[in-house]
């Protein structure tokens, strides 16, 4: 809010360095509310400072409230800060990021598929052939899957052509079975597809686009009017009994459906957070977040 803080990064024998600095409207931390991470950098302040600081208990309230900003958040602001420190690292730098699989376990993303099957419109059902590719390197990334029935097999980071990249560590097949998402870093990212994945036997997926994303969201979310009195800009307390005239049961179960796309997109998040950390601890977050940039309108 004001003032001037330092962003300070260790090296290898402890001593820190001052690799930022952070000015008004600028902020920090963002990505550790997402997953709960440790800190990877010190901040200190540079000079007397006033901050705003938003607890993960006010950020989780405020995404389970109002889960189209989170998507919004995501897709924009956070997946900004992946593309460029996955070229900053990969492509200019050229080093190799630790391999994270393109997958989220079922236990994850809990209560998704319950969610995506209250109406047939939330997805696009698919059906693969054993051996057919559902997408490969330079694939738009405009959808995420989950698995309905069967498995699919998520293969290393591998050129258009289908062959590894020279000099790089070739990591075994991931498989994802009934329950598993596929695809969600690419779906945040808009990124073109680093890998590819195919149909271990005959599966069956749901896949979702953002278009449909927003409409299953709209879908769990209260009518204008169905809120409890409260101060003027304070979050509504959704009342079952009065959202859109559904009962109690079907109002809960459409407020259980949006805590757990809320969650599944956490845990698509929490899949940038290896490279975004990387290249934090390098010091290039100027490069990343100049001050005064517009992050989305």
């Amino acid at each position: 809010v004001a003032g001037r803080l330092g962003i300070f990064i260790s090296d290898d024998d402890g001593r820190e360095h001052l690799a930022s600095e952070l000015r008004t409207t600028e902020s920090i931390g963002d990505f550790d509310l997402l997953d709960g991470h440790k800190r990877c950098v010190t901040c200190r302040a540079l000079e007397p400072s006033r901050v705003l600081c938003v607890t993960r208990a006010v950020f989780q309230k405020f995404i389970t409230h109002h889960p189209q900003a989170l998507v919004r958040f995501l897709k924009q602001t956070v997946s900004r800060m992946w593309r460029v420190a996955q070229f900053t690292l990969h492509d200019f730098i050229e080093l190799d990021p630790a391999y994270v699989p393109d997958m989220i376990p079922p236990a994850d993303c809990v209560g998704l598929l319950d969610a995506i099957k209250m109406d047939l419109s939330f997805s696009t059902h698919l059906k693969l052939r054993q051996g057919a590719v559902l997408y490969a390197p330079t694939f738009a990334s405009d959808e995420f899957y989950i698995v309905l029935s069967g498995s699919v097999t998520l293969h290393d980071i591998e050129t258009e052509d289908g062959s590894i990249d020279d000099g790089r560590t070739v990591h075994p097949p991931v498989s994802a079975g009934p329950g598993c998402v596929v695809g969600g870093l690419g779906f945040l990212t808009g990124a073109n597809r680093l890998a590819r994945v195919d149909a271990a036997t005959d599966s069956e997926l749901a896949a979702v686009n953002i278009k449909q994303l927003h409409a299953l969201l709209r879908y769990t979310m209260p009518s204008a009017g169905a809120s409890t009195p409260g101060s003027p800009g304070t979050p509504w307390t959704p009342v079952p009994e009065v959202i859109s005239g559904l009962s109690a049961d079907e109002a809960a179960k459409r407020e259980e459906a949006r805590k757990s796309v809320v969650t599944a997109l956490l845990s698509m998040a929490a899949l940038l957070g290896h490279v975004v950390r990387m290249f934090a601890k390098l010091g290039l977050t100027d490069v990343m977040m100049p001050a005064g940039e517009k992050v989305f309108e």
